[in-house]
């Protein structure tokens, strides 16, 4: 696998051993609330009212652009709906 990748085997082990810094656990902590924020509310919150809601209801203080990185990372993003037209168009 090594071999395919391009990396020597001692750089994999290493990064595979390696101690796992505080940011990067509580990166995927915050990952994980994303998700399971996104999956609840269908996929509508961007990354402002995600962190506000991850900071309202964890009581934490994480900032926006934190947040919204962490949801670039993990590709989601906010499906806006356009809205109706209400008027009908003339023949």
């Amino acid at each position: 696998m090594c071999k395919q990748l391009g990396i020597a085997r001692a750089a994999f082990y290493k990064w595979k051993h390696r101690i796992i810094p505080q940011q990067e656990r509580e990166n995927q902590e915050i990952a994980e609330l994303i998700k399971g924020y996104d999956e609840r509310f269908s996929h509508i919150l961007g990354y402002r009212r995600m962190t506000e809601w991850i900071n309202h209801f964890n009581h934490t203080n994480y900032s926006r652009k934190r947040i919204h990185r962490i949801m670039k990372i993990l590709d989601i993003h906010a499906f806006i709906r356009k809205k109706r037209k209400k008027y009908k168009t003339a023949k």
